[in-house]
């Protein structure tokens, strides 16, 4: 690791991620919003980039670049609202038909939707470097084992002992690298499996 004795300037960052919701319900109303809106003449549903949905199979998947869709839930009465959130940016974006119809739908349905739920798995990554990600600088983010070989490094680098590394010789050294800092919720209701968590971690 090169330690650096100025500020990171140029700094840059990009945000990605996707969810997938097993709900047979869910799925076969959005088929049916795409429909309506089309036949209509509002509009497209969904963009290039928006969600994709297999009433068949009861799927909705959504992958994103860049582009945000609403925050990461974090316990499983807060899925819907998520989603709702995150097709109103999406909505906010384009061209294609607009979602509040939708959205009321989905929240006027909200206990049937809820109950045939299976499965949610979803996850919202940001990518930093250059110094443009504040957590990168909070020490009680890493893994014990991560931040001592850290510390270790710069010890090297200045010729001191670990305790000797400063707060800022801290900052300087991971200023300049790659990290990323992934939230996730899944849920599986076959498995019991319900959990909201955080990952952060340089690359």
């Amino acid at each position: 690791m090169k330690i650096r004795t100025d500020f990171v300037t140029n700094s840059s960052s990009s945000s990605f991620g996707c969810l997938r919701i097993d709900c047979k319900p869910l799925a076969e109303m959005m088929a049916n919003y795409k429909k309506t809106v089309e036949r209509a003449g509002l509009g497209e549903f969904p963009l290039e980039w928006g969600p994709s949905f297999d009433p068949d199979s009861g799927t909705v998947v959504w992958e994103w670049d860049e582009n945000n869709v609403g925050s990461v839930p974090d316990s499983f009465d807060m899925v819907l609202a998520c989603l709702c959130e995150g097709l109103a940016e999406y909505s906010d974006y384009g061209e294609g038909a607009p979602v509040a119809p939708l959205v009321r739908a989905i929240a006027e349905n909200k206990d049937a939707i809820e109950s045939s739920i299976m499965v949610v798995d979803w996850e919202n990554t940001d990518e930093g470097w250059g110094g443009d990600s504040e957590d990168r600088y909070i020490q009680s983010y890493y893994p014990k084992d991560m931040l001592n070989e850290i510390k270790s490094r710069i010890a090297k680098e200045k010729g001191c002992t670990i305790s000797e590394v400063t707060e800022y010789d801290f900052n300087i050294a991971v200023g300049n690298e790659t990290s990323l800092d992934t939230v996730y919720y899944k849920f599986h209701r076959e498995n019991g499996v319900d959990e909201h968590g955080r990952n952060f971690r340089f690359l």
